[in-house]
């Protein structure tokens, strides 16, 4: 088997090699300094993108801007490596094939986010809207010496604008189809020689595209939500953020914000079953298989709010410099949906879930001048999480004499690590980066309960199950080797990433609740960090293999919850893949990036697997092998282009166009296969003027011009195979005034 796998990694270097490597896609040219470099903080200090050993990419905001991108799940079309789907709300980013198809609080997604070095934790709310953006960093393969905790896959690291001195002001004014209507704007300046503030807001909004989409055939059989009315689909946030700055060498940078969202289009699932009992007797509902059109008897909705507040301290030492960040977010979600994809009042699903976290993070960091970088910390993680409740209810538990089953079950974590990490010269060209981390985390389930509730909404009993809590430790080193060659660098790295253990609190019954065990991964990785031509060509290359050891999978088996997936253990698992990328500068005012990902995964050992069968009596639970079945959100080639010309008019203003490409090669939902995105390609353009002075633009947009379909999510229930439309074709004009 190892003689295949090497022949398969060699014929995919073989296949990109004429693309060249660059793993790291630059941020737009408005981001960077002067000197075209591109500066970044993977390593928690400011270093050269292409003098740090690590696979990355760095997006600036204002290519996210040109290629539409307004919130963490759309990055996957710039970072080839990256799938990040949703359900309902809840992020579910995989990437290079690590992730988790989270659906349950305290089960943290294996990619993880972070917001200007916040930790985000529930991930029924990870999927987050970029306002005032200075720059996105994705970071590949396991992270757990600087980032830690659920980070096994990498980070995608958000760090949003700071006020500076100088009055800055933007406001952005977008129209599109579907009723679009975007504002957002912020202001900032300083208030004294110290100290600088800014408000960043936005509020975006349009019409729902399913449920409404194919008109009134639908609405008349009662498609989408009650009534047949088209919903909006609202988001809004608001931002305050300070930065004070004195001659004494402290640095304090504080902000406040709040979101808050709703949307049909995230909970509307329909059913892609031809043969659903649900279109035969008893129930004999109307067959709908229509895309963007999802039947259901109840209103479908998911609302998330967001209140988040961080404080970062930096005090130089006279040589290192100590750095304090606290964190705190309050979060809420609520989904409404229907899971039996027809009208009948068959199984619905009620979900409210809700964290508070706390964290607080201290570094004590080399100065930049040391020839030995080095970073030492320590990092602390209280939260407080679960379904308050989760409903599961209708016509499916009439059998049992029931009507809804409300589960409830909180789990209070506590997490604590050490870390340290230091580079080292070995000679004038050659370096080695030795790091390790230590982690403790505790969770417990505490007050877990199912009450079972009557037609006539009387609560006819309770059942409450024994407290539990667990204990996980962990060490996760690395080392890195790296070798300059004139503007050439190669590495080699070696270390491990850890995600913690979790409960099955969506119905935590003895047989149900768990807690799976830590995932746990080792990486090998090898790559090449290449400029030429003064710096106007990059070429970079990454090769991978990873092996797994107790794999957090998403499984949906109705004989143990009806209403709700569960996570479970595979065996172990392996991974490896290789990555390539070119950009280049052609002209003035014209750049090139395209990259390549080719992956292969599989499952190594995974007997006794939970999957479906379909029968007459609806989706029966099934075991199967999976050893050696390839693993879900693994497509095997993914590509990705984008070209960027701003052209200088004689008059002083210029024409601004951008175009990127997509694709994506089929992958599964769920680890036996049954459930499969077929591969789809997305192009989005922009084109727009920039008027004398460069203060007041207007552009036309379009995302998926060739109205690509694809899913956000592929789910199974009892009588169902659930799917969520992912966005089609939007369209439409966009003015920005800055000053």
């Amino acid at each position: 088997m190892r003689k295949r796998h090497m022949a398969g990694l060699s014929a995919a270097v073989a296949a990109i090699a004429p693309f060249s490597a660059w793993a790291q896609e630059a941020v737009s040219p408005a981001d960077e300094p002067p000197s075209g470099e591109i500066i970044v903080t993977a390593q928690k200090r400011a270093e050269r993108l292409q003098d740090v050993p690590i696979a990355m990419t760095a997006i600036g905001g204002d290519l996210l801007e040109k290629n539409g991108i307004q919130s963490t799940q759309q990055l996957q079309t710039m970072v080839p490596s990256l799938v990040y789907t949703t359900n309902g709300t809840s992020a579910v980013p995989f990437l290079r094939g690590v992730g988790s198809t989270i659906g349950q609080p305290n089960a943290e997604a294996s990619v993880a986010t972070h917001i200007d070095g916040v930790y985000i934790g529930l991930a029924a709310v990870g999927v987050q809207d970029l306002v005032a953006v200075k720059q996105i960093e994705v970071l590949k393969g396991p992270q757990g010496t600087l980032y830690g905790r659920n980070a096994t896959g990498g980070t995608i690291n958000i760090t949003t604008r700071t006020p500076r001195d100088e009055l800055e002001s933007e406001f952005r004014l977008r129209f599109g189809n579907y009723n679009r209507v975007d504002i957002s704007g912020f202001v900032s300046g300083g208030l004294t020689d110290d100290l600088a503030v800014g408000i960043y807001a936005s509020r975006n909004s349009r019409d729902s595209y399913s449920g409404n989409v194919g008109a009134a055939d639908y609405r008349a059989l009662g498609v989408g939500p009650v009534g047949g009315v088209p919903s909006r689909e609202v988001d809004w946030q608001v931002r305050g953020k300070l930065n004070f700055d004195n001659s004494a060498g402290i640095q304090l940078t504080a902000s406040l914000e709040h979101f808050k969202r709703v949307s049909v289009d995230r909970a509307a699932f329909r059913n892609l079953q031809e043969n659903s009992v649900m279109y035969g007797p008893p129930f004999n509902q109307p067959r709908i298989i229509e895309r963007y059109a999802a039947a259901s008897n109840i209103s479908q909705y998911v609302e998330t709010e967001q209140t988040g507040a961080m404080l970062r301290a930096e005090v130089d030492l006279g040589g290192p410099t100590l750095i304090g960040i606290s964190g705190y977010r309050d979060s809420k979600f609520h989904l409404s949906t229907d899971f039996d994809g027809t009208e009948a009042d068959f199984l619905q699903i009620n979900s409210f879930q809700q964290s508070e976290q706390f964290s607080q993070e201290v570094q004590i960091v080399s100065s930049s001048s040391s020839p030995v970088k080095w970073i030492a910390g320590a990092y602390y993680f209280n939260e407080n999480t679960g379904f308050l409740p989760l409903v599961a209810y209708g016509g499916a538990l009439a059998a049992s004499g029931l009507y809804a089953d409300a589960t409830t079950g909180p789990v209070r974590t506590k997490a604590y690590a050490a870390f340290v990490q230091a580079t080292v010269p070995l000679g004038e060209n050659f370096n080695v980066t030795l790091g390790g981390r230590y982690s403790v985390d505790k969770k417990r389930l505490v007050g877990a309960s199912d009450t079972f509730i009557g037609k006539e909404g009387d609560v006819i009993a309770v059942v409450e199950y024994p407290d539990d809590r667990s204990i996980w430790r962990s060490f996760t080193p690395k080392i890195t080797l790296d070798y300059h060659i004139g503007d050439t660098m190669v590495y080699a790295t070696y270390s491990k990433g850890f995600k913690s253990g979790a409960y099955n609190v969506g119905g935590p019954s003895p047989a149900t609740r768990g807690p799976v065990t830590p995932e746990k991964l080792t990486s090998w990785e090898i790559g090449s960090k290449s400029e030429f031509a003064n710096r106007r060509v990059s070429l970079d290359f990454s090769a991978y293999l990873y092996k797994f050891k107790n794999l957090q999978v998403q499984i949906f088996d109705p004989a143990r919850s009806a209403s709700v997936a569960y996570l479970e253990n595979a065996a172990s698992a392996e991974m490896y893949g290789v990555e390539a990328s070119l950009m280049a500068r052609l002209l003035s005012g014209l750049s090139w990036t395209t990259s390549v990902a080719w992956q292969h995964g599989e499952f190594e050992n995974y007997p006794n697997a939970a999957t479906f069968a379909e029968s007459p009596l609806g989706n029966l639970p099934h075991l199967v092998d999976l050893s050696g079945a390839r693993m879900p959100f693994t497509p095997k080639w993914v590509i990705s282009s984008n070209l960027d010309y701003s052209i200088a008019l004689a008059n002083g203003g210029s024409i601004d166009a951008y175009a990127s490409f997509y694709h994506s090669d089929a992958y599964n939902f769920d680890p036996a296969g049954k459930l499969r995105q077929r591969g789809y390609e997305l192009v989005n353009v922009s084109l727009g003027y920039t008027f004398p002075g460069d203060r007041l633009s207007i552009s036309a947009f379009a995302n998926n011009v060739t109205k690509a379909h694809y899913y956000n999510q592929l789910l199974n229930g009892p009588t169902i195979i659930a799917a969520n439309d992912a966005a089609p074709r939007m369209y439409g004009l966009a003015l920005k005034f800055t000053y």
